[in-house]
């Protein structure tokens, strides 16, 4: 079961780095110059339970608006191993089918929201979709199952719950 527990730890660290942008300083409005939207901000598997999730983060100070391949990843449950997504689609197994059959994974994700208005400097037209600004805070459950591949009657189930690092933030003040 040390492989299936070893693929599980691996997840929650990935996601919890999801959305590291190393150009995060062009999000910064400065004067009247336009801001870049991080690029990094979205995690497929935004809407229910899913057994691919797919999620990006920079490495490097490579374009500041754009995500290169080489900054893509993922995790998948594929003939009954967990496969991650190392760029470019390239999908190696994080776990041995030989060893522990994963039965099921799944990534559920959570949004909770924070109200910014405190931070506008004017109150925000009344039905505003926009107005105030909100702090998104991300989180996900992870949830693994698995069976020891030379004995059906083995299994073990894991979950865990990891909050991303890197909060969005979505809307604006009225100018």
């Amino acid at each position: 079961m040390q492989d299936l527990r070893g693929a599980a730890e691996i997840v929650p660290r990935d996601l919890r780095r999801a959305g590291h942008w190393a150009a995060a300083e062009s999000g910064v409005r400065r004067g009247d110059e336009p801001i870049v939207v991080n690029p990094h901000a979205e995690i497929a598997a935004a809407s229910g339970p899913a057994a691919v999730v797919a999620l990006s983060f920079s490495t490097g100070a490579g374009d500041a608006a754009s995500i290169d391949d080489s900054e893509r990843f993922g995790f998948r449950l594929r003939n009954g191993a967990i496969e991650v997504e190392l760029g470019a689609r390239n999908w190696q197994a994080l776990s041995d089918p030989a060893t522990v059959v994963v039965t099921a994974f799944s990534v559920v994700p959570r949004v909770d929201e924070a109200d910014l208005a405190t931070f506008c400097a004017k109150p925000c037209s009344a039905g505003s979709t926009t107005c105030p600004p909100r702090q998104q805070i991300r989180s996900y459950a992870i949830d693994v199952a698995g069976r020891s591949a030379v004995d059906a009657l083995v299994t073990r189930d894991l979950r865990s719950v990891v909050r991303v690092r890197n909060d969005i933030v979505v809307g604006s003040c009225e100018a």
